[in-house]
């Protein structure tokens, strides 16, 4: 058998990132391959490689179109790493791409992970399909793992052969979770009741909305505060909207941690669970997800959560029963956690129910206590140890 090796866009703080980071030393990955030299986690026991000679930089100024030549380039450099008889694992599309492209050169086999729907369809209704190129490269693939069923029906619509395509959810490291949720927070923030929201500050993740709904919240709740850990390109904009809604905003850039805010920017936090654990209610009010590590891990916590059902994951996680490809209209109490309209059916209902369903939870102990415990119940699903063993099930049929 050959070595088994992971590649992906880089190491920033993204939920793929922890996933591949989590499962390295439980697959015996032999070295954890970078398309773009960027590490912002710390990595432990296992070496790390940038195939590109460019500084990460580049990267963020080529459009997408101009990245796709850039991926032969790279994957012809992993080519020169791997053999035929090796496996390489990769994560998101990029690192898909080049381990699509350097299997052409190599001959390896390669498993490629997709871990975000960006699709554009809501429900059944709107079935719009992944581009022509990639599904080109995932038939390349020896099998393509979606992290939810959402992304299978993406994928099979769009080409890929059914049978190459095996759902895979993202695991948790429960036992590691708990000891971490019980590091006190700051001294600034210990006692505040708060709501959590965890995300890069980009757009798919729709904390613009979430500033907005917090901004009446406020009204009715006066102590509640919003903290929102993660880094990323809107920071000045949406301390800009706080600020201009009339809530005082903190940054991690300026000046010292108080308890006089209304808004916590809190950048990157390598533990996010002791957060977690105090929050009065995690919210993810995301146009699209691919499976949301952050709402199982604040689920884990015992955290109640209130969710965009945007495609895809988060109706998978806390309504399993239900139809994957159903979409709330109205405010939904599911049986693990709360489900609202996603912002992709309009940005005032979104609010609006929003708004309801957070209204509800903070005026509700009981409401919060129930799911505070079945919410724990749900992540026991997700153990690290029971998706580690499917993964090792299908690295060995992938190499047979």
């Amino acid at each position: 058998m050959g070595s088994i090796y992971f590649l992906i866009n880089s190491l920033e703080s993204g939920g793929a990132e922890r996933v591949a980071l989590r499962l390295c030393p439980l697959l015996g990955v032999r070295e954890l391959l970078l398309v773009r030299d960027k590490v912002e986690i710390p990595v432990e026991g296992i070496g790390v490689r940038g195939l590109s000679p460019w500084r990460d930089g580049l990267f963020a100024h080529l459009t997408t179109h101009l990245r796709y030549p850039l991926s032969l380039f790279l994957g012809r450099r992993l080519s020169r790493l791997v053999g035929e008889g090796d496996l390489v694992v990769s994560f998101l599309d990029e690192a898909n791409w080049v381990n699509s492209v350097g299997k052409v050169f190599s001959g390896h086999r390669a498993i490629l992970s997709v871990h975000n729907d960006r699709s554009g369809r809501v429900g059944a209704a709107v079935k719009k399909k992944i581009s022509p190129f990639s599904a080109k490269v995932y038939s390349y693939a020896d099998a393509v793992v979606a992290v939810s069923e959402g992304i299978r029906y993406v994928l099979v619509e769009s080409g890929v052969a059914a049978e190459k395509v095996e759902v895979i959810h993202n695991p948790l490291d429960l036992a590691r979770i708990a000891e971490m949720a019980k590091e006190p927070l700051d001294p600034s923030l210990q006692g505040l009741p708060f709501l959590l929201n965890v995300g890069r500050l980009e757009r798919q993740k729709g904390q613009d909305h979430l500033i907005r709904v917090f901004r009446r919240l406020k009204d009715r709740f006066p102590d509640l505060r919003l903290s929102i850990l993660g880094r990323g390109s809107l920071k000045d904009r949406l301390s800009a909207l706080g600020e201009a809604l009339g809530l005082r905003v903190y940054s991690w850039d300026r000046g010292p941690l108080s308890p006089d805010f209304d808004v916590y920017l809190l950048g990157y936090e390598e533990n996010p669970f002791k957060h977690m654990a105090r929050a009065r209610a995690f919210v993810l009010s995301s146009y699209d997800e691919g499976f949301p590590n952050v709402l199982l891990e604040a689920m884990a916590c015992g955290c109640p959560v209130i969710s965009s059902d945007c495609p895809s994951g988060p109706r998978e996680i806390v309504s399993p029963d239900s139809d994957p490809l159903r979409v709330a209209r109205e405010v939904e109490a599911s049986e693990f956690g709360i489900l609202v309209p996603p912002p992709l059916l309009g940005a005032s209902l979104f609010e609006e129910e929003l708004f309801e369903a957070c209204s509800a939870m903070l005026e509700d102990e009981g409401l919060r206590e129930h799911y505070s415990a079945i919410s724990r119940r749900r992540a026991l699903d997700f153990d690290v140890e029971a998706v580690a063993e499917r993964w090792r099930s299908l690295i060995e049929r992938v190499l047979r």
